[in-house]
């Protein structure tokens, strides 16, 4: 059954990987049409680095679709985008600041909200809040034991639910600006985990 599930939602995780790819490209252009606007040094050199932050998260997703054979998009980016970018960094500063700002708060929120979602479900037969929070400590820890093991196999769950955990929430707030709930998000995780399971080689 998780198998099958795993094949059905293969076309949605590698859409959403694709789209997230995308996304960051976008918002990492609108970083640097902003640094050309920008007349005060200091904040034109923050405004690239955070162009440069974004490109590189787009890496994660990037290496996760090519472990699922596929290729990463890169975004066409036309002149006249390009002008709007621009053209909006040039009259709106402080507005797109604002969004994007606004944004990451999102991304932040939903991540929180399937972390706290995950411990209570992986803990909900010991109905114990104080539980859920120790779980979750040793789960996102490398350096501490799940369960009392620390097994490859949970090091590599620690990394990749981490990993995954970040991508959901910010494809959550991206295609559903925040109207979304803790249980729907988790349950795309375990979609985008159950595929992980499927693309991994036999041993």
């Amino acid at each position: 059954m998780m198998m099958s599930q795993a094949i059905t939602s293969r076309p949605s995780v590698i859409s959403t990987l694709k789209q997230i790819c995308l996304r960051k490209q976008e918002i990492a252009q609108i970083y640097k049409a902003m640094a050309k606007r920008e007349s005060s040094a200091s904040r034109r050199e923050t405004l690239r680095k955070m162009a440069s932050s974004s490109e590189q998260s787009i890496l994660s997703p990037a290496c996760t679709l090519n472990q699922l054979g596929e290729s990463v998009p890169s975004l066409k980016y036309s002149w006249w985008q390009r002008s709007w970018h621009q053209l909006i960094a040039q009259v709106n500063l402080p507005l797109i600041l604002h969004l994007i700002q606004k944004l990451e708060a999102q991304d932040n929120y939903y991540l929180n909200q399937i972390l706290a979602e995950y411990g209570q479900k992986t803990t909900a037969a010991i109905n114990d809040r104080s539980e859920d929070r120790l779980v979750l400590q040793q789960m996102l820890s490398p350096h501490c034991r799940y369960r009392g093991q620390l097994t490859s196999e949970h090091l590599r769950f620690n990394q990749v639910f981490q990993d995954f955990s970040n991508q959901v929430a910010i494809a959550c707030a991206l295609e559903t600006s925040g109207k979304i709930s803790p249980g729907q998000a988790m349950d795309r995780l375990e979609q985008l985990w159950e595929e992980l399971q499927d693309s991994q080689p036999e041993s």
